[in-house]
């Protein structure tokens, strides 16, 4: 892993500073009631987030749980810890703390809090069909532009301003989460890689995570590792925007795709 970052730009910051006490296991049992369903907003293969409040805090925490039991959790929850240290940017999630724990069966045991974002992520705004307990909500186009223009920071930050680049690797509309001014702030770094010269001088091939829809042809192949990673994705997150149709839509058969669909228009 990298360890040494060189921040050549500055970032404003965003979040209101805390002084949250480091948290235990039993804290985010009572934040979540004790990790109930209800209180579970997202899942994925390799972790899970819980909506909750702790004791102490007023504010709403979204506290992201790593499925530890699955391939790749901890890998997952290594790389988010060293991204979030690295790095500072207003569009870019910040932790609030961290828990690298055991839980009451001994079982090794790791999350990360978050503040709230209050208007989810931009998947619930662009599909909000497919989120059943989200509302029925429409962006504007100033709205679509201002999120264009937050992602776009963001990776300008990550890509151009941090040496050694940071690719995300996983760019889509679920890792975009919308504060409550509609601030766009990406997350979820567990696939997201440093451009470090060794991988940036290899000549072999760099594994490259990432969605279905979403990744660059020629990295789903296991290209090299580069910053066009991440445009490509961009690009389409842009056409989900504007069209309201996923890249792996049902509609997309016989060759035809969301890119070959806006250029018929």
């Amino acid at each position: 892993m990298v360890t040494h970052l060189k921040k050549r730009a500055p970032t404003t910051p965003c979040y209101k500073e805390t002084m949250m006490k480091k948290v235990s296991y039993g804290d985010i049992l009572k934040a979540t009631n004790w990790l109930s369903p209800v209180n579970k907003i997202s899942t994925s293969h390799t972790s899970s987030i819980y909506i909750g409040r702790f004791e102490f805090d007023t504010d709403l925490m979204a506290i992201k749980v790593f499925h530890l039991d699955e391939l790749g959790s901890l890998n997952n929850f290594l790389m988010e810890c060293e991204v979030l240290r690295n790095t500072r940017h207003r569009n870019l999630m910040k932790e609030v703390t961290l828990c690298p724990t055991v839980s009451l069966g001994n079982d090794e045991f790791k999350a990360i809090i978050f503040y709230f974002m209050a208007n989810g992520s931009l998947d619930m705004w662009v599909h909000p069909k497919l989120h059943k307990n989200s509302p029925k909500r429409r962006l504007s186009l100033d709205q679509r532009i201002g999120i264009a223009v937050d992602v776009a920071s963001a990776l300008d930050y990550m890509h151009n301003q941090l040496t050694p680049p940071l690719i995300h690797c996983d760019l889509k509309p679920a890792n975009v989460l919308l504060d409550y001014d509609m601030t766009a702030r990406l997350g979820d770094f567990g696939s997201a890689k440093f451009l470090s010269s060794r991988i940036a001088n290899s000549e072999g091939f760099i594994s490259v995570g990432g969605t279905i829809g979403y990744i660059a042809p020629e990295y789903g192949m296991g290209y090299k590792i580069s910053t066009r990673c991440d445009v490509y994705s961009f690009g389409v997150l842009l056409l989900e925007m504007l069209t309201g149709i996923g890249p792996t839509d049902a509609m997309f058969t016989d060759g035809m795709s969301l890119q070959r669909l806006v250029d018929k228009e």
